[in-house]
């Protein structure tokens, strides 16, 4: 099936562990433009499982909406998430760990999962390198204001995972 919608999801659970802050894209792919890009922050929330919640509502609310703006029929819709590894190198790091956006990343899953939305999960490291800030530039789909870009580098990491799914496994049974 080919996707016309990706939401893409570049996820941080860290409410307990520091500031999370996850950055998200809605991807059209007729159109071959974003047409949202944002975050959800951790501050402010009063638990982590509010924060957490933060994410499904904004997946309901942009996978419902569209869904409802053509009466119900299905909208050729996605999540890509970025999937969590514990390389060994980080491993150290990692002990003692709350491992909380592994948790977050369960938790959309399920969510998709629960809803019958299709979600895939992508590796970061499958797409920095492919779609450096330098090539979002040059195509168009980020600006720079001096030496900052329009976005924090969640978003513009949400945005690599949609581009490369929407350029490689768009139309994959996946």
């Amino acid at each position: 099936m080919k996707y016309k919608f990706i939401i893409a999801i570049d996820p941080s659970g860290a409410y307990w562990e520091g500031k999370g802050t996850t950055g998200y894209s809605v991807f059209h792919v007729p159109d071959d433009r974003f047409i949202d890009l944002g975050t959800i922050q951790a501050r402010g929330q009063v638990c982590a499982e509010a924060y957490w919640h933060k994410h499904i509502e904004l997946l309901h609310n942009i996978i419902f909406w569209e869904r409802g703006k053509r009466k119900g029929k299905p909208n050729k819709t996605i999540v890509v998430i970025e999937d969590y590894f514990l390389y060994a190198e980080k491993a150290e790091s990692q002990i003692n760990s709350r491992m909380e956006t592994s948790k977050l990343i369960g938790i959309l899953q399920h969510w998709c999962y629960t809803h019958g939305i299709p979600y895939y999960m992508q590796p970061a490291g499958l797409v920095k390198k492919r779609w450096a800030d330098d090539i979002l530039v040059h195509k168009g789909y980020l600006k720079k204001k001096g030496n900052r870009y329009e976005v924090c580098e969640h978003t513009r990491d949400s945005m690599r995972h949609a581009l490369h799914f929407a350029n490689f496994r768009n139309g994959d049974d996946v």
